[in-house]
C-alpha cells in the first residue's frame, strides 16, 4: 500500500527544474533590465544634446509668438523624427508636434518640467498620455526667450522618444526566453532522473537491509552489502549501529532487572507520581503498606487512595516548589502506622514529554517512634524514682547532723535512708536485669529440662513471708507435673514478680491462684488475684517500665514499677508471650505462655540438682 508521500528523486527532479526555470528567469529579466538601462542613459544622453541645439535655435528666432513655435517644432520633429513640447512657466502648452497644444493639460506636474524649471536637465521615462507608448522625455530651460501673448517668463522645451522595447518586441523576446527555460528544463530533468537512478538502486537494497534489522531484531546480521565507495560508510555505520542498540537492549533488559529487583526488596515504600497525581510507579512495599494491589492503583489519582493521609498534599508541595520535601504522617492499618516520607521532582531524563512528576520513598518509622518515646518516658520516671529517695537520704543525713537529736531520733532515721537506700538498690538491681535480659538472650541464655511444679513451689516460698503478712492464701491448681526446656531461675523470677504484683494489690484475708498446664507444644502459668483489676484503657501499658495505674505514683504498694516490664522480657528471650485479663473491682488473671522445646538459639547446660533451685544461677554469670 502506497503511503502518498512524494520520493525523494521526485523531488530532486522538481527542484532541480525549477531552480533552473527561475534561475533563467531572473537571469533574462536581469538582462533585459540592464539593457535597457543603458539604452535609457544613451538616448538621454543624445536627447540632451538634441534639445540645447534645438534651444540655441529657438533663442536666435526674433519672436515666440505661437505660430513661431508651432513652426519650429514641426521643423525640428521633420528634423530628428523626435516629439517636440514647448511649455510655458506656468505648465501651458503653447506648442506639441504630434497634437494640438489645445487639447493638452497642463504640464507643471511632469517631473522633467519641474527639473527644468529648476534649471536642471530633466529626464523622466513613462507611458505616454498622448501616444500611448513607452517614452523617454528630456527637458532644459530655454532663458531669454520674450515670450509673446499671455506667455511670461522663460519657455521649458520638452524633446520624447517611443523607446525601441514595445509590446511586440517584448513578445518576441518572451517567446525566444520562454523556449530557452524549457529546453534548459527539459535537459536537467533528464540529467537528473539519470543521475537518481544511479543512487535509487544502492539505496534500495540499504533499505531491505534494514527493514531485515527490523524484523530479526538485529539478531540475524548481514554480510556487507557492494555499494559505492560514496555509500560503504553508510552500510558499515548500519551494521555499527545495530550492534549498539542490540547491546544497549541487552543491557537496558538487565538494568530493568536489576531496579525492579531492587524496587521489590526494598523495605521502603516507594511510589512516583506525574503532575496530576496519577501513580506511574510503584513497589510491594508501598503497597503493603497500604493494603492494596499494584494492579489496582497504577493509572489512578493518589487521591482515589485510601487513607492516603496527607500524601497528596506532600506531593502537590514537591511538585508546585519543585524541590525536596521531608515530612512525616500516620495512615492506620492495624493501630496507627507512623511513616517519613521523603518527597523529590523526578529528574527530566525520567519524565514523560512536558509532564514534570516526583517520587516518594516511605519509611516505617512507627517501632522508631515508640522506642523514643520509651526511651523518654524512660528517662522521666528513672529520674523521678530515683529522685524521690534521693532527696529522704539527703534530706534525713542533713537532719542528723544535729547535735541535739537523741539516740532514739537519730535511729529512727538511719531506718528511714536504709529503707530508701534498699528502694534505690532494688531499682537499679532490677533495672541491670532488664538490660541483660534485653541484650540478646541468645549469647548468654542457658536452659536445661525443668519441672513446672518445682519453679512454682519455689516461688511461691520466695513469696510466703509478705503473704502471711496480708493473711492472703496462694493455691496451687495442676493437674500433673510436666518437664519443659527453659532457664528455670528466670522463669521463677517472672512467677515471683507476678505473685509480688498479686500480693501488692490483693486485700487482706483473700487468695492468689497459680495455675500451670501443658498444651499444645506450649506450657502456661496463670497467676490470678481479686483485687481491684485494671481498666481496659491501661492493659496495653502495664508491661511499660514505670507504668502505674494509679496516675498519682502512690507508693503506699512499693514496689519499682519494674516488675511486670521484667516478665515480658523474660517471656519474650523464651520465645514465649505474657497476657494479662481484668476486669474492674473483679481481679487479674496474668498468664505467662513459653514453648515446651524452648528458645531456638538458646546453649542447653546441665546443672546439678543443688544449683538447679538456684535463682542466681540460672541467669548465670553474666546476668
Amino acid at each position: 500500500m502506497k503511503s502518498g508521500k512524494t520520493s525523494i528523486f521526485r523531488k530532486n527532479l522538481i527542484w532541480v527544474a525549477l531552480a533552473i526555470v527561475v534561475a533563467t528567469i531572473v537571469f533574462v529579466a536581469v538582462a533585459i533590465n540592464i539593457s535597457d538601462r543603458l539604452l535609457i542613459e544613451s538616448s538621454s544622453q543624445v536627447l540632451l544634446k538634441t534639445a540645447n541645439l534645438a534651444a540655441v535655435t529657438l533663442k536666435n528666432q526674433s519672436n515666440a509668438s505661437e505660430s513661431s513655435l508651432s513652426g519650429f517644432v514641426q521643423e525640428v520633429t521633420g528634423a530628428t523624427t523626435y516629439r517636440v513640447t514647448i511649455i510655458d512657466s506656468s505648465g501651458k502648452v503653447l506648442a506639441e508636434s504630434e497634437a494640438t497644444a489645445e487639447s493638452m493639460s497642463n504640464h507643471l506636474d511632469r517631473p522633467e518640467v519641474k527639473a527644468a524649471l529648476e534649471a536642471k536637465p530633466g529626464v523622466a521615462v513613462r507611458k505616454s498620455a498622448t501616444t500611448g507608448k513607452r517614452t523617454l522625455y528630456v527637458a532644459i530651460l530655454v532663458p531669454g526667450l520674450e515670450p509673446q501673448n499671455d506667455t511670461s517668463g522663460p519657455l521649458v522645451l520638452r524633446l520624447a522618444m517611443s523607446l525601441p522595447f514595445g509590446a511586440g518586441s517584448l513578445k518576441r523576446s518572451q517567446a525566444l526566453v520562454v523556449y530557452l527555460i524549457v529546453f534548459i528544463a527539459l535537459l536537467s530533468v533528464l540529467v537528473s532522473f539519470i543521475l537518481n537512478r544511479q543512487l535509487a538502486t544502492p539505496l534500495a537494497e540499504l533499505k531491505k537491509k534494514a527493514e531485515h534489522y527490523a524484523k530479526s531484531s538485529g539478531k540475524d546480521r548481514l554480510p556487507a552489502l557492494e555499494l559505492p565507495e560514496e555509500l560503504e560508510p553508510l552500510d558499515a555505520t548500519l551494521d555499527a549501529m545495530v550492534e549498539q542498540i542490540h547491546k544497549r537492549a541487552y543491557e537496558n533488559e538487565n538494568l530493568s532487572r536489576v531496579y525492579s529487583s531492587i524496587l521489590d526488596a526494598a523495605g521502603e515504600g516507594i511510589i512516583a507520581v506525574d503532575s496530576s497525581l496519577r501513580i506511574i510507579e510503584t513497589n510491594p512495599a508501598f503497597c503493603e503498606f497500604f493494603a492494596v494491589g499494584r494492579e489496582e492503583i497504577i493509572g489512578k489519582s493518589l487521591i482515589e487512595l485510601t487513607d492516603a493521609g496527607a500524601l497528596p498534599e506532600i506531593f502537590s508541595r514537591c511538585l508546585s516548589e519543585k524541590t525536596e520535601v521531608f515530612s512525616q504522617m500516620s495512615i492506620f492499618r492495624n493501630g496507627e502506622r507512623r511513616l517519613k516520607v521523603h518527597a523529590s521532582p523526578l529528574s527530566q531524563v525520567f519524565q514523560a514529554a512536558e509532564k514534570p512528576g516526583a517520587v516518594a520513598v516511605l519509611s516505617d518509622i512507627t517501632e522508631l517512634s515508640r522506642l523514643e518515646k520509651i526511651r523518654t518516658d524512660f528517662v522521666a520516671n528513672v529520674s523521678h524514682e530515683l529522685r524521690t529517695p534521693i532527696q529522704v537520704i539527703q534530706g534525713y543525713t542533713e537532719l542528723m547532723q544535729d547535735d541535739t537529736l537523741t539516740p532514739d531520733i537519730t535511729k529512727k532515721y538511719l531506718a528511714i535512708v536504709k529503707h530508701n537506700s534498699k528502694r534505690m538498690e532494688q531499682i537499679v538491681n532490677d533495672l541491670l536485669m532488664l538490660s541483660r535480659i534485653e541484650n540478646n538472650p541468645s549469647l548468654w541464655l542457658t536452659v536445661e529440662p525443668c519441672s513446672a511444679a518445682r519453679i512454682v513451689e519455689s516461688a511461691i516460698i520466695s513469696v510466703q513471708p509478705r503473704a502471711e503478712k496480708k493473711n492472703i492464701t496462694v493455691d496451687t491448681k495442676a493437674e500433673a507435673d510436666f518437664t519443659f526446656v527453659a532457664n528455670s531461675g528466670l522463669v521463677e523470677q517472672a512467677l515471683v514478680n507476678l505473685l509480688d504484683n498479686a500480693l501488692q494489690y490483693s486485700p487482706a484475708n483473700s487468695q492468689i491462684e497459680i495455675r500451670y498446664a501443658q498444651q499444645d507444644g506450649f506450657v502456661s502459668f496463670s497467676v490470678q488475684d481479686h483485687g481491684p483489676g485494671i481498666p481496659a484503657a491501661d492493659q496495653d501499658h502495664i508491661f511499660e517500665r514505670f507504668y502505674r495505674v494509679d496516675k498519682s505514683r502512690n507508693r503506699t504498694t512499693g514496689g519499682t514499677g519494674l516488675g511486670l516490664a521484667i516478665v515480658k522480657h523474660i517471656a519474650t528471650a523464651h520465645e514465649g508471650s505474657v497476657q494479662v485479663e481484668s476486669y474492674v473491682q473483679e481481679g487479674s488473671v496474668f498468664t505467662i505462655r513459653l514453648p515446651v522445646a524452648g528458645p531456638h538459639n538458646a546453649l542447653e547446660q546441665k546443672v546439678s540438682k543443688t544449683d538447679r533451685n538456684n535463682p542466681e544461677h540460672a541467669v548465670g554469670p553474666n546476668l
